[in-house]
């Protein structure tokens, strides 16, 4: 009897056009593929389905299991309704339906593809269905920008704030923990900085925002004692949002960037304006501040030059310095070192800046191949510890002749080619299950060409393009030189 395995996946833009979409693509993913499934007489012992899961990679709670299921015996045929919803990268659907699956005797079918491992070889149809899969993925950033950037018009974008619950994009007022909210605005307006409210805090036992969500969660054992910083202080009594006005913040997972938009939208509110106004200037930012900054770059340029420098980590090139923030020096604008005071003006900066990371990303375009050897070194990277699956399959082959030549037993052989398939498949989900533990070659060969793929150098928009593509800035007043941390740097 065969042991068949339905999988399905919600393709992760789709969940911004539609409110119900989800639930209803799933189930008719699967009534569809249960139908043929019956109309075929596969036996269907177990359904996957992916939540909301991006198809660019392959790194899916659901599908991890069906593939270890594989691995095990527990299901000989997989059913997908389309080739898209088992992946979306070519190179590695690819490998799937023409390495590892055959090794393990195991049948594939995509449905509106109308293929059928056992009755298709080499199909060019399929292959260029999966290269334009792979393609669709590539626009699926810029088209989820979009759709998300039209939902910022109407409606708050988050998932967690602290005084708030939001359950199914309805917010509202978590009482418990909007009185400490107020309680730190009225510590604040008591003449009290953010050290002392922090330290109120801890005095009566009031858990942080971190501890708290813990404690929503159900997760008491883990919840820990209070210890307030005066950094959480002040992004609270910052925070218009507590007076019901909310500036959307977007973070994309596909774009490896963080863009605010310029729309506000309606949330309860937990304080009233004249609360949130009264509030010591020291630790809110005022009108012209909060303009200057949605104008200029925040949090992403350092200055090297300060002393108080030092190194936060084994790759030689990364410093803490003084942050160069956009301030008012003299009625004009300029960045100003938070440690040693320089200034530079915004214009001659940002403009270096964006020349700067043009030359250096088209450079390392030019050289991708000896910049990646360099970046392995540098960050650290590992090879996988498993075997890859050409060197597996030639072992099976290696194997196969000595069967064929007499060398070796039936049972040995049957034995040690079982050995062999399981090694396959487990590889490849050992290999995905690496990279998001530790750095392998591997994962940041991947990272890179991502990255370089990504790049859409706009002239137009200087800011924007800095902000996509650069995770940090290191900048020298001393020599004027720039250095430039990517975000596939960041593991």
């Amino acid at each position: 009897m065969n042991k068949t395995a339905i999988y399905a996946r919600f393709s992760s833009i789709d969940s911004y056009n539609k409110d119900d979409s989800f639930s209803q693509s799933i189930q008719n993913q699967i009534a569809i593929l249960t139908k043929y499934a019956e109309s075929r007489d596969l036996n269907v012992v177990k359904v996957y389905a992916d939540d909301n899961r991006t198809g660019s990679n392959m790194n899916r709670p659901e599908l991890q299991e069906l593939l270890k299921d594989a691995a095990e015996g527990k299901i000989d045929t997989i059913l997908v309704k389309d080739l898209s919803r088992f992946g979306r990268s070519y190179r590695e659907v690819g490998e799937y339906i023409e390495k590892i699956f055959p090794a393990f005797n195991i049948r594939f079918i995509s449905v509106n593809d109308n293929y059928d491992s056992i009755n298709s070889k080499d199909d060019l149809s399929l292959a260029l269905k999966n290269y334009i899969n792979h393609l669709y993925s590539k626009e699926s950033s810029k088209k989820i920008r979009k759709v998300m950037a039209l939902r910022a018009e109407k409606e708050p974008i988050l998932t967690t704030k602290y005084g708030y619950t939001i359950e199914n994009k309805v917010i509202t007022i978590d009482k418990e923990a909007a009185e400490n909210v107020k309680l730190i605005f009225k510590l604040a307006q008591d003449g009290m900085n953010a050290v002392e409210i922090a330290k109120e805090l801890d005095r009566r036992g009031i858990l942080t925002p971190a501890e708290y969500a813990k404690l929503k969660k159900g997760k008491v054992s883990e919840v820990k004692k209070p210890n307030w910083n005066s950094g959480v202080i002040t992004s609270i009594l910052r925070d218009e949002a507590y007076t019901g006005k909310f500036i959307n913040l977007i973070q994309s997972k596909y774009m490896n960037n963080t863009f605010r938009t310029s729309h506000t939208v309606s949330i309860p509110a937990i304080i009233d304006e004249e609360t949130f106004n009264n509030t010591p200037k020291l630790y809110r930012y005022t009108p012209e501040e909060v303009e200057i900054k949605s104008k200029h770059l925040v949090s992403i340029i350092r200055c090297t030059d300060c002393d108080e420098r030092r190194k936060v980590s084994t790759h030689n090139y990364r410093y803490h310095g003084g942050y160069l923030s956009p301030k008012m020096v003299d009625d004009k604008v300029m960045y100003v070192c938070h440690l040693c005071g320089k200034v530079i003006d915004p214009e001659e900066l940002e403009t270096k800046i964006y020349k700067d990371l043009v030359t250096d990303i088209k450079k390392i375009a030019s050289n991708r191949e000896s910049y990646i050897l360099r970046m392995i070194k540098e960050l650290g990277a590992v090879e996988t510890v498993a075997l890859d699956a050409n060197t597996i399959q030639e072992k099976m082959k290696t194997l196969f002749e000595k069967y064929l030549k007499g060398e070796i037993e039936y049972n040995v052989y049957h034995d040690e080619q079982n050995n062999l398939t399981k090694l396959l498949l487990d590889n490849e989900i050992n290999k995905r299950n690496l990279k998001h533990q530790t750095l392998t070659t591997y994962s940041l060969r991947n990272k890179i060409i991502r990255f370089l793929n990504s790049v859409n150098i706009k002239e137009e928009d200087h800011l924007e393009f800095i902000r996509e593509n650069a995770a940090e800035v290191f900048y020298s007043f001393e020599t004027k030189d720039i250095k430039f941390i990517y975000p596939f740097m960041k593991n």
